[in-house]
């Protein structure tokens, strides 16, 4: 039986056929992501949606780290993320998953390279794709020249929302006049 759109497919590197995190707690989602060698956290961490609890949950296997954001008061996991995931061809998959939503520059830094933002809002996807400064404005890039450096996984959603919870940028926060 295959587990296609299922956190344990995505992790493989399977992330064409994921359709949105559903109603996973720590526990659940900590069980899907076995083989857990520990679950440190919680500690306090803010993002556009408020404060959330974040936990580290390491792995024996590929990703070895991955992040749980679960908000305040809840027990239901808002946002999983992970860097550098096992992807075997890039390509193939951002072929498969169509054009994304929205695209966002430069939300994180990887040396060598111009990192964008893939939002699969509808998808509940994130994909940060890194392309080398020589294949910058190279449409397309060369096949094989570009890596997924950091996933993210969240509840499908409308972009206008989106936008409004989980996008990249840091909120714009008032200047402390006293």
């Amino acid at each position: 039986m295959t587990d296609q759109g299922t956190i344990g497919a995505v992790l493989r590197g399977e992330l064409a056929d994921w359709r949105g995190l559903g109603e996973e707690t720590l526990e659940s989602l900590t069980e899907a992501l076995a083989p857990v060698e520990a679950v440190a956290g919680p500690t306090y961490a803010e993002r556009r949606l408020g404060r959330f609890d974040r936990y580290v949950v390491t792995r024996s296997a590929a990703p070895a780290d991955v992040q749980v954001w679960i908000p305040g008061g809840s027990a239901v996991v808002a946002l999983v993320e992970w860097d550098d995931p096992e992807v075997a061809d890039v390509d193939a998959l951002l072929d498969r998953l169509g054009d994304p939503e929205e695209v966002q520059h430069n939300q994180r830094f990887r040396t060598g390279t111009l990192v964008d933002e893939l939002v699969y809002a509808g998808r509940g996807l994130n994909l940060s794709i890194a392309t080398p400064h020589a294949d910058v404005g190279v449409d397309p890039p060369p096949r094989g020249s570009r890596q997924i450096v950091h996933v993210q996984l969240f509840g499908a959603m409308e972009l206008d929302r989106w936008r409004a919870a989980l996008g990249a940028t840091v909120p714009v926060r008032p200047f402390p006049l006293n």
